[in-house]
């Protein structure tokens, strides 16, 4: 079991009993007719009644070291909390999921929409190890709202760009297509459908070769091509018809919390879950037509993704390479805390989810905080940070959540404290009456160990027929309290005063920033953060024709470079995140814009950005 600080207090028990047997024995060398057992022989007293006090005396010391440490740092973490809460709060198992439809049990004209938070539950466990006969107790909730289709992917194959020789007169060069066929998943779910909405798929080639197709299509897709059941093309479409998904804000992978900037929650999910951005969408496919399979000559819907080079012969392709209705899924869900009587005796109170099995659930968020009278009434209390608290209304209090590690869960994890205040600034609470508490909650580290194919039941109703696992579920990170939350709060604060401008500093400025949202137990995102060698920085001017207006922005343009060598994953992946990143230093009436080297050769160039809008 991971404990941080039960560690740094046995570092400091150990410091705390040299200092007093150093100490300790030179006093009694000193002063033998005094203190003679004092004079400790090979580090110990001949006396164990003296060791018993020495040892205690260390522990008590020690101890409270610890605490005056704690509370100095709990300033920073409450603050954090306020503004930075993705850095507070434990990172929980995230996984990939695939959703199989009843393509009968609801009308999929434009896609079913399948809400953001709906939540999962699994069924026919599989027993893989001990932990597997608490699976029941885990839920996952898709991370935002999904479109279902009544399809499913029948073959993806490479094939020769020669076939197709109106591609090679619309695009300048063409060097492979890759073909995918779609069909129904039940016959004749698919006969009303009109594809007026994007068409979202999951790239599931094998996990060594994801990122590296993932950057082919970033690179080198420059069209798209939608084929008759003859393989005629029957639409070409330009390269905007292409979107890897993920970075909007409406696809975030936690909670949406309004004090999150949409660059920075992308840096938590990039480094975090970067199998999130293994989506991509393709708009404009109202001409592809769906075949029944009753057909004695089945057509199949297809449609070609044309490259500009050639796709690696070390990548295996076959139809589980490219899935249809999938979406990304996380350990978390909504519960209520159990109840809490409220008293003068205590200044803080603990959250409680379970008490018969408290390991089983951790705090990710207290979401509201609620208390009830002697008379049954309930009421809502504010946040202590709320402005709605230093309105002069009678019996208002203001509560602050405290995130601690624990000492008593034999999982990690961390317990979460309530204090209250009044109006005035003041300790107070709302005595002889009960709390509780609305909040977002995680199983710990208990999902980590399911399997890939992993069954699960959607709690509600939807027009599914099983949903599974496709990819293991992430590793349950416990957040880290001590000392390195005021360095993070300082990073934070001074974050916009950066001088990424600066030629001798702006890249280890964006390297220092990058750190902090790396886990130190993350080879890859440390390897890709040294990648970086160069980031350059030059005003410059981009046009824009926002709101009917024409004329010029000033701007930043950045030129990023990394080392190929170094680099594991998606570059322009990398490059895209960063893009997003750097947009939080353009002012008002301003822009950001990113080019991305590797090494002397230039990869990809994003257009300009004011905030996060692309300017027209």
């Amino acid at each position: 079991m991971v404990a941080t600080s039960r560690n740094q207090l046995n570092s400091y028990f150990v410091s705390e009993m040299e200092a007093l047997r150093s100490n300790a024995s030179q006093f009694g060398e000193r002063y033998p007719n005094i203190a003679s057992e004092l004079a400790l022989s090979n580090g110990r007293s001949r006396d164990p009644h003296v060791e018993h006090l020495l040892q205690s005396f260390a522990w008590m010391h020690s101890r409270l070291r610890l605490m005056v440490e704690s509370e100095s740092s709990k300033l920073a973490t409450i603050l954090l909390q306020q503004f930075y809460p993705q850095l507070v709060a434990s990172t929980p198992s995230m996984s990939i999921a695939e959703f199989e439809v009843d393509g009968f049990a609801a009308n999929f004209g434009d896609g079913y929409l399948l809400p953001g938070g709906s939540l999962m539950e699994p069924v026919n466990l599989l027993s893989t190890n001990e932990a597997s006969s608490d699976y029941g107790k885990c839920r996952f909730s898709t991370c935002y709202d999904t479109l279902l289709w009544p399809l499913e992917v029948l073959s993806v194959k490479k094939e020769l760009s020669s076939q197709y020789p109106e591609l090679e007169t619309r695009f300048a060069r063409v060097q492979s297509v890759l073909k995918i066929e779609l069909g129904e998943s039940q016959p004749g779910a698919a006969e009303n459908l009109d594809f007026g909405n994007p068409v979202r798929f999951f790239i599931d080639v094998d996990e060594e070769y994801r990122f590296l197709f993932l950057e082919i299509l970033y690179r080198h897709l420059i069209g798209v091509a939608v084929l008759d059941h003859e393989g005629k093309i029957r639409k070409i479409l330009d390269r905007g018809a292409f979107k890897v998904n993920g970075f909007d804000d409406d696809e975030r992978i936690f909670p949406r919390d309004s004090k999150q900037e949409l660059g920075l929650t992308l840096l938590h999910d990039y480094f975090t879950f970067p199998e999130k951005f293994l989506f991509f969408e393709l708009r404009g496919l109202e001409s592809l037509a769906v075949a029944t399979k009753e057909e004695e000559v089945k057509e199949f819907a297809s449609f070609a993704l044309v490259l500009n080079e050639k796709l690696p012969e070390k990548i295996p392709l076959n139809h589980r390479s490219i899935k249809l209705n999938c979406a990304p899924v996380t350990n978390l869900f909504q519960k209520t805390s159990e109840p809490i009587p409220v008293n003068n005796k205590e200044f803080r109170h603990k959250l409680a989810m379970d008490r018969q099995k408290p390991d089983d659930y951790e705090i990710y968020r207290v979401e509201k905080v609620f208390s009830i009278d002697s008379r049954g009434q309930q009421r809502e209390l504010v946040p202590y940070f709320s402005p709605a608290l230093s309105e002069n209304v009678e019996d208002k209090y203001g509560w602050i959540s405290q995130f601690e590690e624990s000492y008593h869960r034999k999982n990690q994890g961390n317990d979460v404290w309530l204090s209250f205040f009044n109006a005035d600034h003041e300790r107070d609470a709302p005595t002889s009456e009960t709390i509780f508490a609305k909040t977002i909650c995680c199983n710990n580290s208990l999902c980590e160990s399911m399997p890939v194919g992993q069954e699960f039941a959607l709690i509600g109703s939807g027009p599914l027929n099983s949903i599974k696992l496709v990819s293991r579920p992430s590793r349950y990170r416990k957040s880290s309290l001590g000392e390195e939350r005021q360095w993070q709060l300082l990073s934070h604060l001074s974050l916009y005063h950066v001088a990424l401008s600066e030629p001798n500093t702006a890249r280890d400025s964006l390297r220092q920033a990058l750190d902090l949202y790396v886990n130190q137990e993350d080879l890859v995102g440390q390897r890709q953060i040294e990648s970086i060698e160069q980031l350059d920085a030059e005003e410059g001017v981009a046009p824009s024709k926002i709101g009917g207006w024409r004329g010029y922005y000033r701007g930043t343009k950045y030129t990023l470079v990394l080392n190929e060598r170094k680099f594991e994953g998606s570059p322009t992946l990398f490059g895209s995140v960063l893009n997003q990143y750097l947009a939080l230093f353009s002012h008002i009436n301003s822009f950001s814009s990113l080019e991305l080297k590797l090494g002397n050769e230039r990869v990809f160039k994003w257009q300009p950005m004011t905030g996060h809008k692309i300017l027209a």
